[in-house]
């Protein structure tokens, strides 16, 4: 996963410092934007996917500690982490900064691997895969995405199911997409064949008896194409780009489809009585 990081500080000496330090840490790097006060890193971290903020505290315009209070107070940006890196010395100050959401000081002047070792920390425990925030997050909107594509592209409408153990011998079929981009990650879906078959029929508009295997294969590969893409556009919006790579297609078992269902980090959707679940896999 490479990680956008936003460097805030009046010195573009030492913005550029810490350009070159973080492409030196080891640590995956996406985009790495600058503001010279805390007005433009305010505003930036609104604009942009930023999944970190090097930010000094002695700045005009704005100071450091005037845009930690903003983000913290702003729902949108207040979970974005906030590493202070300054000369400033006052535990009283550094420790005020903390009960607001920073999660961490760096006193200047720092080295390399100061730099990384914190960051490192920071990223692991906000990012982790293991963060119940992050992950309920995100399944709410990819939840959003797939009954939205559903009822927009098959006039099928799904609702919440019970993670209830499937006893039976039906067929699912498999779904999963990686996509690559300032986030990398995966979609998978699994499904109930027959919900399958209904997701061709209404789309093909031809009769349930009359589709095959290969439309009811087809049509989850699609649902999972067109979700997908609303997905990064509700997590990411409309500028960001991604490579999307080609569904992969497999047949589980209702075991396998079972233990997908009861795991904490999926979701599960039933639409006129059969099954569905998505969860993120790379």
């Amino acid at each position: 996963m490479a990680y956008n990081m936003l460097i805030v500080d009046d010195s573009r000496t030492v913005r550029e410092i810490m350009k070159k330090i973080l492409r030196l840490t080891g640590i995956e790097i996406g985009m790495i934007y600058e503001a010279a006060n805390g007005q433009d890193g305010l505003r930036c971290v609104k604009t942009e996917w930023i999944d970190l903020v090097l930010a000094d505290i002695n700045m005009p315009v704005m100071n450091g500690v005037e845009m930690v209070r903003k983000m913290s107070e702003d729902g949108l940006v207040s979970t974005v982490p906030v590493i202070i890196v300054s000369t400033e010395g006052s535990t009283t100050r550094i420790e005020d900064l903390k009960s607001k959401g920073v999660r961490a000081y760096i006193r200047k002047p720092f080295t390399p691997e100061e730099i990384r070792d914190v960051i490192n920390d920071v990223l692991i425990s906000v990012h982790s895969v293991t963060n119940p925030k992050t992950i309920q997050k995100d399944l709410a909107i990819l939840a959003g995405a797939i009954c939205e594509v559903l009822s927009k592209y098959a006039m099928m409408f799904g609702e919440f199911g019970d993670k209830k153990t499937v006893f039976n011998e039906k067929k699912y079929f498999q779904s999963h997409m990686v996509y690559r981009g300032m986030r990398s990650s995966g979609i998978c879906i699994n499904a109930d064949k027959e919900f399958c078959r209904n997701l061709a029929s209404n789309v093909l508009g031809i009769e349930n008896d009359d589709i095959k295997d290969e439309n009811a294969k087809d049509a989850l590969n699609e649902l999972l194409n067109v979700t997908c893409g609303q997905y990064l556009t509700r997590k990411f919006g409309e500028t960001p780009v991604f490579d999307l790579a080609m569904p992969a297609f497999s047949e589980i078992d209702s075991q396998q489809f079972t233990k997908n269902m009861q795991k904490s980090d999926s979701i599960h959707i039933k639409v006129d009585d059969l099954d569905l679940v998505a969860f993120f896999k790379e």
